[in-house]
């Protein structure tokens, strides 16, 4: 038998970590909040997903069944590890974001918010126009990126860090 070679990592190096489980981290809590909410108004996390593959798709997101359902929880899982990835790279720069992991983490909530419905869903297949929603889904809605996004992504960035 050979030995493995000392040069091959064994282990996940401290930023895959980082980044792999603030992305499962943030992407299940704000999942389960969209979930939440949507069963509230009757939807089926079938139905969640295929919205979500939908800003790729377009409107006919809804007709893939699970195969879209399932496009849908890849790319959230994506965008929720690409947030991570993002806030990881930035504390290697800023250290302030992982000295004061709560404020920055609540603080990256807020601007994930603003990227996620300013700037990806007007250029997604669904063209949403920028308009301010009512006080009552904005207040929500940031509160849910700021504590299901923003601080679990700082907080475990910050666990891995140095």
């Amino acid at each position: 038998m050979t030995e493995p070679s000392s040069s091959i990592p064994l282990t996940p190096s401290r930023a895959r970590r980082a980044i792999g489980w603030a992305g499962l981290l943030a992407g299940c809590l704000d999942i389960t909040a969209a979930a939440v909410e949507a069963g509230l108004e009757g939807k089926s996390p079938v139905y969640l997903f295929q919205a979500i593959a939908g800003g790729l798709l377009g409107m006919s997101s809804f007709r893939g069944g699970l195969a879209t359902a399932a496009l849908g929880a890849f790319f959230h899982f994506l965008i929720a590890t690409t947030a991570s990835a993002v806030f990881y790279l930035a504390s290697r720069k800023l250290k302030f974001l992982v000295k004061h992991a709560i404020p920055s983490g609540l603080l990256y909530g807020v601007a994930v918010y603003i990227f996620m419905y300013y700037i990806v869903l007007p250029i997604s297949a669904y063209h949403t126009k920028i308009a301010l929603p009512p006080m009552a889904q904005l207040i929500r809605d940031v509160a849910v990126h700021m504590f299901m996004v923003g601080l679990p992504i700082s907080l475990m960035v910050r666990k891995y860090s140095d």
